[in-house]
């Protein structure tokens, strides 16, 4: 993990609007234990924080299984 790759909530949706919504991130953030997404979020001072190569990461593996 590179903290160059780490985005906020709001900068994810502004620089995806189509992609994600902030409501959808953080449900997948709260139960990103159950989702396989685990690695892409990152808890930082109370606040989340994704890793934007470990989330495709791990959707793309969802997705091709």
């Amino acid at each position: 993990m590179k903290l160059d790759n780490l985005k906020t909530f709001e900068q994810l949706v502004k620089d995806n609007p189509e992609l994600f919504t902030e409501n959808k991130l953080k449900w997948l953030a709260r139960n990103r234990d159950r989702n396989g997404l685990d690695k892409a979020f990152i808890l930082i001072a109370g606040k989340f924080h994704v890793d934007v190569p470990a989330l495709e990461r791990a959707l793309s593996e969802r997705n091709a299984a």
